[in-house]
């Protein structure tokens, strides 16, 4: 934890430089994935929601390596849908309390399952397994209160469709059953439903 957010960098530029990373092995790497996940709510406590961000998009994003422990490492896809299962509580516990409008956090927010490998697992042979599993979590999001969180959703529902067909059909239950009144997260969530967002 402090090692990925315990840092006053405001642009992040540690992600990006060549200092050393924590050498973990893939096991280690979907294990502490999952801790940090369950556990965000009190663990990220202490850090501003700046350093959340840098931190999450270094786990997460494709242009690291961690990331991809969760799709294709060498570990049981029982303890992988473990960790991916924990990403709804980072976001119920964590994201939905901490996220403010416009800001970087709002952004690693909405744009979270663009940059995880996550989205595509086409090679994979526990795909199915995966993307029902992302899927769930995306289902569940759509329930906070917060909108970032709610269109980060749909978001990731949106570009999951082409891959996973059933994203489609949890947009529209998110249509029938929302209290929400606002049109245009209602006209997004339509365009989510036809696999239409950017």
């Amino acid at each position: 934890i402090r090692f990925l957010f315990d840092r006053d960098d405001p642009k992040g530029q540690w992600r990006f430089d060549d200092s050393p990373m924590m050498l973990l092995t893939d096991a280690q790497t979907v294990h502490y994935t999952h801790r940090l996940c369950a556990t965000a709510e009190t663990e990220l406590a202490p850090y501003s929601e700046l350093q959340i961000a840098h931190g999450l998009h270094f786990v997460f994003d494709s242009n690291c390596i961690y990331a991809y422990a969760l799709r294709d490492g060498e570990v049981e896809i029982e303890l992988k849908l473990k960790a991916i299962a924990a990403m709804a509580t980072l976001f119920r516990d964590c994201l939905n309390a901490r996220c403010t409008p416009g800001s970087k956090l709002d952004q690693v927010c909405f744009h979270f399952w663009d940059e995880t490998p996550l989205s595509w697992c086409e090679r994979n042979p526990h795909k199915e397994k995966i993307y029902a599993a992302v899927a769930d979590v995306m289902r569940q999001c759509l329930n906070l209160s917060t909108v970032c969180c709610v269109e980060s959703a749909l978001h990731g529902l949106g570009h999951l469709r082409s891959s996973y067909p059933e994203a489609a059909g949890i947009v529209r239950h998110f249509l029938n059953t929302t209290q929400r009144t606002d049109p245009n997260l209602l006209r997004y969530a339509e365009a989510a439903e036809r696999g239409m967002v950017q």
